[in-house]
């Protein structure tokens, strides 16, 4: 019996081409098979019944095929693929290779929120496709706006936009600059969006950005994500929500980082008693020095 099942645990056919190689079946698969067709999950240790590797014979026709459909690939590779931006491309480098991902301490980096101002009364008004229309047409736009920086997008929650620098490639305080610069140029696209339902109407973002250290690290193994923690998070999450329409609020480390940098435009907007923070002095950033005395 154990000659049969390391025969069994070898039968998944993968098909590339005129090739064929063979890859053990996983555990999960082999049980998935077992329960569909005998009502009853397959206890480890026990034989296998005829049944059953005839089970797992027919999990390994449906990975091939899953294969073949997919290009070529594995069907478990995309969930771990860098450059479909699910994961940062060398964390899911490291993934492949079967090394552990462990997460890590970032000293400097910055961290940008924004949503849209009035979604819930927008998403009122829409049908529920209308809704996804409009959000997959926004981001898409954002996307390839914060391709042209050195920056990683987190993660989209509903109309929420999370993007960080400074993770998971350090780049020593340029992280400001390079979401400062993104963080105009995504209030500036606001202006010319049609919301495609609504063509009349002004889209309106808020944004906040707060500079700080984080730890970084894969969370998950059915749909990995690449998270972040720690008090700069909150921050950044309070800087976006306590801003305005179509301004961007800067906490005063992120100032003092620009202002270090320089280059920039800031106006203290005064002391905010921001929620689990307390009082805070924070900043509105107006734009580039260089484009103002362009004009």
């Amino acid at each position: 019996m154990a000659a049969q099942l390391e025969e069994v645990n070898k039968i998944r056919i993968i098909i590339t081409g005129q090739h064929i190689k063979t890859k053990r079946v996983t555990f999960v698969e082999r049980g998935a098979s077992l329960a569909s067709l005998t009502g009853k999950q397959h206890q480890r240790g026990s034989p296998y019944k005829p049944v059953e590797v005839f089970a797992v014979k027919c999990a390994a026709v449906r990975s091939a095929g899953k294969y073949k459909q997919n290009g070529g690939r594995d069907p478990e590779e995309p969930r771990l693929r860098g450059d479909a931006g699910m994961l940062p491309k060398p964390v899911a480098d490291d993934l492949r290779q079967g090394y552990t991902s462990e997460a890590q301490s970032y000293s400097s980096t910055t961290i940008y929120f924004s949503d849209i101002v009035g979604f819930t009364q927008l998403s009122g008004v829409s049908t529920p496709h209308q809704v996804v229309n409009f959000l997959n047409k926004l981001y898409t736009t954002f996307d390839d706006i914060i391709d042209h920086y050195d920056v990683y997008k987190v993660e989209t929650i509903g109309d929420a936009y999370m993007v960080v620098s400074g993770v998971p490639k350090e780049n020593g305080i340029k992280h400001i600059s390079e979401i400062s610069r993104m963080a105009l140029d995504l209030i500036a696209v606001c202006y010319t969006f049609k919301i495609p339902h609504i063509s009349d109407a002004q889209l309106k973002i808020r944004s906040g950005i707060h500079s700080g250290p984080v730890v970084a690290g894969v969370v998950g193994t059915k749909m990995p994500r690449y998270c972040l923690f720690g008090d700069t998070v909150n921050t950044a999450s309070r800087m976006e929500s306590t801003s305005e329409a179509l301004k961007i609020q800067c906490s005063s480390s992120a100032a003092e980082l620009l202002n270090e940098i320089g280059g920039y435009i800031l106006s203290c907007r005064g002391t905010l008693n921001v929620k689990g923070k307390g009082a805070m002095t924070t900043w509105w950033l107006e734009g580039k020095e260089s484009e103002k005395t362009s004009k």
